[in-house]
């Protein structure tokens, strides 16, 4: 198996992974929105058109902000999205855009500085290592290397499974740019071919491993992207605080957080079956009588005495109409004893 490392990789093999960068952009592409530009026409811009008529072959003297504000899309789009990056690029004006990269590419014509020039185009709002090496990259694709997180994956991290979290400074552009000349120098390639390697690598995990054997890349169906990383910070251009830089990403999250939370009190109880019997109640008959507690018990029981008392008495309408029923079955049995006359005997 072919190795893929950095320091090892063969022309042939490089030449062979760079073959497969348009068939990766293609997959990965997604449908653009109304108005926009897709990833395969920003694609072209970066690589084909902006260096025709922007580069240092061309005499070009500066760039215009329309320019600057196609890169920054292309930026977030072929790598990580960073939604707040075009509203800060176009808050400059079309005069400071001209000014600044015509006081940078003269400068670097003189000098051929990459980090003063750099420094230099970082006046621009919303510009830093990152996109200023993107600009300069343009201007003079043979020798400016783009800072990209698939190459200093590649080259300054060996394809490590973890990636250190870049802070997008000028001392790990200077790692990246010694590891890039290092590579140009060895297999004379230029850094536009760096760049797209190190893309298809990191986009189909074709590193090779620093546990086991050097890994291959296999011919076919390209996988799916898998660069995105869930705990990567968010890097903020110069002078942005950094709670606007991350104001857009932690709004959506917090939202949806907020929207899938249940509160305690709002959650619904959740009832088992033997609690369902439970709430069921018992028919209470008729002749039960509930007991009393604690101190009332023996003033109740002394009523229900009371009561059950009277019902077992008759009343007095009873008594009289009892009385009545026996005279009258009296007058009837027995005949009348005159006064005087002893029981049972007649006159």
């Amino acid at each position: 198996m072919a190795s893929t490392a950095a320091d090892s990789i063969t022309l042939d093999v490089f030449q062979d992974i760079l073959q497969k960068y348009p068939d990766l952009v293609k997959s990965i592409a997604k449908p653009p929105k109304a108005g926009h530009l897709s990833l395969e026409e920003l694609d072209r811009f970066r690589y084909i058109d902006a260096p025709s008529h922007l580069s240092i072959k061309t005499d070009a003297k500066q760039f215009a902000l329309s320019d600057i504000q196609k890169l920054v899309q292309w930026k977030i789009h072929h790598g990580k999205f960073r939604p707040f990056l075009p509203k800060l690029v176009a808050s400059n004006t079309e005069d400071k855009a001209r000014e600044v990269t015509k006081a940078a590419f003269s400068s670097y014509a003189t000098k051929r500085d990459i980090k003063a020039t750099l420094k230099i185009i970082e006046k621009l709002k919303g510009i830093g290592p990152a996109t200023s090496s993107l600009i300069l990259a343009v201007h003079d694709p043979e020798n400016v290397m783009f800072f990209s997180d698939e190459a200093y994956h590649w080259l300054c991290a060996s394809g490590s499974e973890s990636l250190p979290d870049l802070k997008y400074t000028s001392k790990e552009y200077d790692e990246l740019d010694v590891k890039v000349k290092k590579l140009m120098a060895r297999l004379k390639v230029s850094p536009t071919d760096v760049e797209k390697v190190s893309y298809v690598l990191k986009h189909t995990n074709g590193y090779s491993s620093a546990k086991g054997p050097p890994g291959k890349l296999k011919s076919g169906s390209l996988p799916q992207d898998n660069s995105k990383d869930a705990n990567a910070t968010i890097p903020r251009p110069r002078g942005l605080p950094r709670s606007a830089a991350k104001a857009e990403v932690e709004e959506a999250t917090e939202k949806t957080l907020e929207d899938n939370l249940v509160k305690p009190r709002d959650r619904p109880k959740s009832v088992s079956e033997e609690e369902k019997k439970d709430d069921v109640k018992e028919p209470v008959e008729e002749s039960s009588v509930s007991k009393p507690r604690g101190r009332a018990n023996a003033t109740q029981k002394a009523r229900t005495s009371k009561v059950e008392a009277e019902s077992a008495k008759p009343s007095v309408l009873n008594r009289k109409s009892k009385r009545k029923t026996t005279n009258n079955a009296t007058d009837v049995e027995e005949p009348v004893r005159k006064r005087g006359h002893p029981k049972g005997k007649t006159g």
